[in-house]
């Protein structure tokens, strides 16, 4: 018994060991990261598309959820054909008006907006 117990024991730290030695490889890897020039701060990109394509009714539901959400319009709604946006609703600035257009203009597969 004594003799499986020893085993058991050998086992054990072997695995520890193996364990432990893990993050030391993964450590000693080189990461270079891409340099970002001094002069000029990163940029985002100006569209991320999501799907491949999007439907209208995917792009209608994501505009009215954006735009309910912000608080700043007043009924706002969204209707959506063949990639035509239609902006209807109040708010208390044309600031406003101005970021739902550009909000919907810079909305994947939308091909015009009307507000």
């Amino acid at each position: 018994m004594a003799h499986t117990g020893f085993h058991r024991i050998i086992k054990f730290f072997i695995t520890i060991l193996f364990v432990l030695s893990i993050p030391i490889t993964l450590s000693a890897q080189d990461v270079t990261p891409t340099p970002i020039p001094d002069d000029a701060p990163p940029q985002a990109p100006d569209r991320v598309d999501v799907a491949p394509e999007a439907r209208d009714d995917q792009i209608e539901t994501r505009l009215q959820d954006i735009l309910s959400t912000t608080g700043w319009f007043i009924e706002p709604t969204v209707r959506v054909e063949d990639g035509v946006v239609f902006l209807t609703g109040e708010t208390e600035s044309n600031e406003f008006k101005t970021w739902a257009t550009d909000l919907a203009n810079n909305t994947q597969d939308v091909a015009a907006v009307v507000n």
